[in-house]
């Protein structure tokens, strides 16, 4: 099998899956329709594209590596509703008036956390996500509060959709085999985002600068962002930790912020 790949470049984290079983499990999984509109995250080869395609309305995919031009070319031209452009996922972004679509991906694990984050970004766009993850990342999405797992991405995944663990895939479907297991997830996202603008950056600077200092107590690893003159005592625990501060309470003391601010919030980007 791996005579017919190309050399995977390590630097990208390059790890092809070579188990024909498994790819059809993650089409069933995914319950794909006829008028579904996928985005895929690095098609490598296309040997995922390729069940994709018959099954939904249209597929375009975004590559990193320029070499893989020599199979998606030809799938393009057997295929009238696939496209693909090279370029780094990272810096994509959808038309503002795009129908709203499902995206996929084998995420490289290297470059995993910041994928996740531009999906979350993306997430007003999205009807839900399937992707093929190193498992520790897969658990740090779904983590309970408290956990030595739970954390930034555990919070947005929670509030900004619904995540699910669907299955744990071997290392050993993967070519060149990883040192470590994946793991295959769903985010779903809502119609309607509850979270956006001033609340949404409120809400960042909050759960960034409370994980960033997670053994220190919110008093703490807090009292840089607040507001002036803002207690908060008087809204939440402040001899908590970051781990124990679950996504729903971290919300409310981001919209108390706004509220305390006439709207203003903690405006300050921290993508």
């Amino acid at each position: 099998m791996s005579a017919n790949l190309p050399r995977p470049f390590k630097k990208w984290g390059q790890n092809f899956l070579v188990d024909p079983p498994l790819r059809e499990k993650i089409m069933r999984e995914m319950k794909l329709t006829p008028d579904d509109l996928v985005v895929e995250v690095g098609p490598g080869t296309g040997v995922l594209t390729e069940l994709l395609l018959p099954a939904v309305r249209r597929v375009h995919a975004v590559e990193l590596d320029q070499r893989m031009s020599e199979y998606l070319d030809p799938l393009a031209a057997q295929h009238s509703t696939f496209t693909w452009e090279q370029g780094d996922f990272l810096d994509w972004a959808p038309e503002n008036d795009a129908p709203r679509f499902r995206l996929f991906g084998n995420l490289p694990f290297y470059i995993s956390s910041p994928l996740i984050l531009k999906t979350f970004a993306l997430r007003g766009h999205l009807i839900d996500a399937h992707f093929l993850l190193q498992k520790e990342m897969a658990r740090r999405l779904a983590a309970e509060v408290g956990t030595k797992s739970y954390g930034i991405l555990t919070v947005y995944a929670r509030l900004f959709g619904r995540v699910k663990y669907l299955f744990d895939i071997s290392r050993n479907v993967f070519y060149p085999k990883p040192e470590v297991d994946s793991g295959f997830i769903s985010i779903t996202f809502p119609e309607v985002d509850r979270i956006s603008g001033n609340l949404e950056l409120t809400l960042r600077a909050v759960v960034r600068s409370a994980f960033q200092h997670r053994r220190k107590t919110l008093h703490n690893s807090l009292g840089a962002v607040l507001p002036d003159s803002f207690v908060l005592g008087k809204w939440l625990d402040e001899t908590l930790r970051a781990d124990a501060v679950t996504p729903e309470q971290y919300l409310e003391l981001a919209r108390t912020i706004v509220d305390f601010t006439s709207g203003m919030g903690l405006t300050k980007p921290v993508y």
